[in-house]
């Protein structure tokens, strides 16, 4: 599927919702670090058939101290999938060099990350707006899930579909 600025719309305008049931619901409990309820989003999308025309967008959501690392890991994210090839950044994690999962391919066309929750609650959060957006199945989003070994994804769809 080829994602449209109709999708991108409806990403955008899911995600405060969904990050507000996820944190709502203790999904964002990190054990080291405690509640997190902010984080960056950033897509990249691809307007034209040939792959040439990509827009990027970021955008925070809540309040991230002006010292957090998210934003840059957030970018690396989707860089990582597009450079790679990959459905998932969590497909080449690596915490020695800060390579986190969190990122996902929603279409052919449509990279996007989240960053600032704990690692399982960032992918969930993406996941849950693509589905949302009609730009995954039920399906591919479990299949991602399960490639992280991600608990948090199935129960913050059910919050958010409910």
């Amino acid at each position: 599927m080829r994602a449209t600025l109709d999708h991108v719309g409806q990403i955008l305008g899911s995600l405060p919702r969904i990050l507000d049931v996820a944190i709502a619901n203790g999904l964002t409990e990190d054990s080291e670090r405690g509640r997190k309820i902010a984080g960056w989003f950033f897509l990249n999308w691809c307007k034209d058939k040939r792959g040439e025309l990509w827009m990027p967008f970021k955008m925070r959501l809540g309040y991230v101290p002006p010292t957090s690392p998210s934003v840059d890991y957030c970018v690396e994210k989707v860089l990582r999938i597009i450079q790679d090839n990959l459905r998932s950044s969590a497909e080449s994690r690596n915490p020695e060099r800060n390579e986190w999962g969190g990122g996902i391919r929603a279409a052919k066309n449509l990279v996007m990350a989240f960053s600032g929750l704990p690692e399982d609650a960032d992918e969930a959060v993406v996941l849950v707006a693509a589905v949302n957006a009609g730009l995954m199945t039920l399906d591919e989003a479990r299949e991602i899930a399960a490639l992280s070994g991600n608990q948090k994804f199935a129960p913050l769809l059910r919050m958010c579909i409910a």
